[in-house]
């Protein structure tokens, strides 16, 4: 039964991360028809985000007091009600309340997902699988909205079709979803204290802000990445398929690692594994500007291993070392740092190696990284 749980948890990941996949971009296609200026794009992608900055912490507290499946429940029947809203808004006000609530709904399903799994005993795999079931999710959700937005027919703009697939595999995504109820949450019961102080004590347990400080570099310097392997690219003339093939490639690596993360950890121990990847990640930013087309090829299979490890092992490292009844809380907080490492870091490095075009920024990214590494190998004994 616990097999068949486990199924329904990566089962439901990746239909709903490949629902939100697919109505993220599609309603700035949609606000796009219904007349939004640049501005209103940016505040329309920064309204995802502002309820889970805000209420990551609370909403772990609840799961940490009443089980993470009801909260899956919740989030999936949201992105389900959001999409449908997105899809019939006639309006951008409308379309801003849809994609607040697809937010929030991705912050109930993603921390109830992240706790669930964390049940089980092996958490580095629990959590690789986990993470490699978004990853899927995310490869084939926005390309099946594209192509519906393609052929989108009488009656339907192409932001309206490709918003119907979020809805119909949301729909999907209920059916595993009601299954993992099958299996019983967590017994451990919730810490008591005021949320300030539970927050307080989080910070404080050994071994988590070095965890936060992992998870945190690893996203910014994905978002570098994205955002500046195009200018790498352009430097050198590289064709925009080619750069999209090695970003594909990045992806595609990462998917195949975590599937096999907890040999490794079994082998070398999960601090090993981190720091290492760590280390070879900044290695590859290090010499992606000094390398050409064929050297990117290789750099790409590195920065797979090296960026794409941290992420569901970090996660398995903060439930092993949360204290007593605040697991969903300590990976609320973990998404709160994510965020904010998401809205500064990347913005630092930039602005810090300005007029250096696109090498400055990798090679602050591999500092930010080396930094972060050496700041986990001196994390107290026992904490990883």
């Amino acid at each position: 039964m616990r097999r068949l749980a486990t199924a329904g948890l990566l089962a439901q990941t990746a239909l709903l991360t490949a629902a939100y996949s697919a109505v993220r971009p599609m309603a700035s296609y949609r606000a796009i028809e219904l007349g939004a200026s640049n501005v209103t794009l940016g505040l329309l992608a920064a309204s995802f985000s502002v309820l889970p900055l805000v209420l990551a912490f609370s909403v772990g507290r609840q799961i940490d007091r009443r089980g993470p499946i009801g909260f899956v429940l919740a989030g999936n029947l949201a992105i389900v009600a959001t999409s449908a809203l997105a899809m019939f808004a006639g309006s951008l006000a409308l379309l801003f309340v849809a994609t607040a609530g697809l937010g929030l709904g991705h912050l109930f399903c993603m921390l109830g997902q992240q706790v669930r799994a964390s049940l089980d005993e092996n958490r580095d795999r629990a959590f690789a699988w986990l993470t490699s079931a978004a990853a899927a999710g995310q490869i084939i959700g926005l390309p099946a909205a594209a192509y519906a937005a393609s052929v989108a027919g009488d009656g339907w703009t192409p932001a309206t079709a490709g918003i119907a697939v979020s809805v119909v595999v949301s729909v999907v995504a209920l059916v595993p979803a009601l299954w993992m109820r099958r299996t019983p949450d967590s017994t451990t019961p919730a810490a008591d204290g005021p949320p300030h102080r539970l927050a307080a004590q989080i910070l404080r347990t050994p071994g988590v802000w070095q965890a936060f400080l992992a998870g945190g570099a690893v996203i910014a310097a994905i978002d570098l990445l994205l955002a500046y392997l195009p200018l790498w690219g352009h430097e050198r003339g590289i064709a925009v398929g080619a750069v999209g093939l090695l970003l594909a490639l990045r992806g595609l690596v990462t998917l195949a690692a975590r599937i096999g993360v907890d040999v490794l950890t079994r082998t070398v121990g999960r601090r090993a594994v981190i720091a290492g990847t760590l280390v070879a990640a900044a290695g590859g930013l290090a010499a992606l500007p000094f390398t050409g087309i064929a050297g990117a090829v290789v750099i790409m299979v590195v920065l797979g291993f090296g960026l794409g490890l941290a992420q569901p092992l970090t996660m398995a490292w903060i439930s092993d070392v949360a204290p007593p009844g605040t697991r969903a809380a300590a990976l609320g907080v973990r998404l709160t740092a994510n965020r904010a490492s998401q809205a500064t870091l990347p913005a630092a490095i930039a602005v810090l190696t300005a007029g250096s075009g696109a090498t400055g920024v990798f090679l602050g990214a591999a500092v930010m990284l080396a930094v972060s590494s050496a700041t986990l190998v001196r994390a107290p004994s026992g904490s990883v």
